[in-house]
Parts: structure tokens; sequence; C-alpha cells
């Protein structure tokens, strides 16, 4: 929150949640028709949401019209866009996991390095807004321009453990926390590829001479990026509803499938942190507020409002999951999906077109339901 004085920025936040993140187009889709010149120069997104915060930064034209292209992207998408998941490929990944597990972690085995191969989704990027290079060059044309303040694009690094937020280059200098830093560099496919990879199911990235899994991991302050860049007002659109709370009575529940205890990690990952940050965020705030403007050191209040949904993405998921691809269907039902808690897992992995086009006009209900909270809140920048 250290920032010298400076214009007003707006800045839009996309946490992750797989396929879960169409749902935030939704919310996009409704802002946009109201506000269709919407001036949000700093984006940053990690896991699903950094490829919805490179794709709206890297399209042309105004703020409505990048939007529409982001909403038609996510609704052509299907499965075979975004992973390989035919019987022979699914059923010889897991076979290897199983014969590693079994054999001590031998040589002879080959192995795996995860259970999808996500090949598809990267040259799906690659045609939607990158260059020959990898590079995406749509987001370096408007920094330079002044269109863009900055774009940021956060990773978890296999070999360090720190989180390493990626800068569009130009944009802003480097910074340092505990167990994260930024790097300025020309954005590319790669690093959004690198943000997308969850942990086992889809196959770590490369960048440079280190290996990169989901942004998501271990990232405890998902709005720092965004201060950091310049940010005084940040909208963040949430995938992942607060949970309720326990049941106090009744019979004890039967022994979570793997499933449910993947989806609770699916929560840590995906809301914790961005619920944790936001009410730092805001206890700050009211210190700054009730201190002398010369005891502030440098620093100021900023503005948040975090959207969370009023669906409930995992349970809509659990509604489509008869159309998952039948191998992959095989294998969630394996770990429980069918069972109580499964849907979180399934939203992870649910690119079916149906599933995806309810998840936007979800979004778009849900928006629409705080339209004058929202209004109220991006009005300066309209």
């Amino acid at each position: 929150m250290s920032v010298v004085s400076q214009p007003e920025e707006l800045a839009i936040v996309f946490s992750g949640g797989g396929a879960s993140a169409a749902y935030q187009v939704g919310y996009l889709w409704h802002i946009a028709e109201r506000h269709p010149r919407l001036r949000a120069r700093i984006l940053t997104g990690v896991s699903a949401g950094a490829v919805n915060s490179a794709v709206l930064a890297a399209l042309p034209g105004t703020f409505a019209e990048r939007v529409a292209g982001l909403r038609h992207a996510w609704s052509n998408l299907q499965p075979d866009l975004v992973y390989r998941a035919s019987p022979l490929h699914l059923f010889s990944r897991a076979m290897r996991y199983g014969l590693r597990l079994v054999s001590g972690n031998t040589k002879a085995v080959p192995r795996p390095q995860s259970m999808l191969d996500t090949a598809p989704l990267k040259a799906f990027l690659q045609g939607l807004v990158g260059e020959p290079d990898g590079r995406i060059g749509g987001i370096r044309k408007k920094i330079e321009s002044g269109e863009l303040r900055g774009v940021a694009i956060t990773a978890s690094s296999y070999h360090s453990g720190r989180s390493v937020t990626w800068l569009s280059d130009q944009s802003a200098g480097a910074w340092t926390g505990p167990h994260r830093e930024t790097r300025p560099v020309p954005l590319t496919i790669d690093h959004i590829m690198a943000s997308t990879a969850l942990p086992i199911l889809f196959p770590a990235v490369a960048v440079g001479r280190e290996w990169y899994g989901d942004g998501s991991i271990g990232f405890t302050s998902p709005f720092s990026p965004a201060i950091h860049l310049g940010a005084t007002r940040i909208l963040a659109i949430s995938t992942r509803k607060p949970p309720p709370p326990p049941k106090t009575t009744g019979d004890r529940a039967p022994y979570p499938p793997p499933a449910q205890i993947a989806g609770a990690l699916v929560n840590a990952l995906f809301f914790e942190h961005s619920h944790s940050d936001a009410l730092r965020l805001h206890r700050i705030n009211e210190l700054l507020r009730k201190l002398p403007h010369d005891a502030h050191a440098g620093l100021r209040p900023i503005e948040l409002c975090v959207l969370d949904p009023g669906t409930d993405l995992a349970a809509l998921a659990l509604k489509f999951e008869p159309r998952l691809p039948p191998a992959l269907r095989f294998l969630t039902r394996g770990l429980g999906t069918d069972e109580s808690g499964g849907g979180e897992l399934l939203s992870l992995l649910m690119f079916q077109g149906e599933y995806l086009a309810a998840l936007i006009a979800a979004g778009k209900r849900d928006a629409a339901a705080k339209a004058d909270q929202i209004d109220a809140f991006v009005e300066p920048f309209a």
C-alpha cells in the first residue's frame, strides 16, 4: 500500500477456479453492457483468472469489445480444446501413476507428468492472443501506448517454493515480499500456462530454468500486485462462495471420499487467500482512517469490492457431470465426485460448452443483482 500521490486507477483482479472462471466472464458482460468504455488499466490474475486477465488485456477494442471477445472464446471451449481426454491417454497415465507408486519409483516405469495433457489449451491461447514467438503482443502495445498501466500473472515455483508474479514489461519496477517476488518480463503464453497448471491434474510448465505450477499455491496476498501497480480501487471477482456454517446436530457424516478432500483443498487455494487478504486490507484501511494524515508513512486506503458468487458453482457442476468425456467421468467418479462434495473438483475440469454457458449466465445474473453496488464502485472510470 506504499504508493505516492497519483491519479485514480481501477484494477480488476481475477481469482482462479479452473472452468468456473467462466463465471467471471458473466460479471464482465454485465459491467460492459452498462459501462462499455470502462477504464480498468490494471489487470491481474492467478490460475484460470490469469487467462481472463491476459486475454482481456490483449484483445483490441473498447472494454465492451474485449469482453465480447473473451466471452466468445469461453463460449467456444470444449474439453478437447483444453486437455486430451481420450480413454487411451487417460488410462495410460493413470496406470503409470499406479505403477510408479507400487514399484517404489523405479526408473523402469516412465514418470507421468500429469493426469491431463494441456497442449490443446496452449494452442488455443496461442491462436487467440499469441504471436509466433509466444509473446502476447497486444499487452505490450497497450502498455507502451498508455492504454494499460500494468498486467500481472502469478505462478508458483516448484523449485524455490516462492510465488512469482510476472509483470508486463515497462509496467512497474520489481518488488519482493515474504515467499514472493516479481519479475518484469514480456508476457507470453507460457506464463499463462504456468499459472493455470493445477497440481497433478495439469503438467508443470518450464519458464526459464524453473518449473512452475498453479499461481494460487501459497499466494496469500492476491491483491498485492494490483496495489503495487498503482490501483486505488480494486474490483475482485471470486469464483467461490463463503462456506456455510458447520452443522452442529444430526449424525456424523460419512468418511469423506477423495473428491471431497480435493474440494476442500480447492477452496483453500481459491477462496481462503483472497478473503484473508481482503480482511487485512480492510483492517489497514480502518487504521489509516483513524490516524492523522502525517502519520500514514506513505500509505493510503485502497477501496476494495469483492464480488462473491450468488450461485453455487459446485452444485451447478454436478448437474452437468454426465456430460464429461466418458473416460474422464469414469476416473473422477472413482474419486467420489458422484458423492457429497464432489462438485468442487468437477468445477475445475468441466469445460463442457453447456456448463460454461450456464456459468456465464449465472455470473451475469448475479452481477445484475448487485448492479447498484458495482455501478457506484466503477462510476469514476466509466
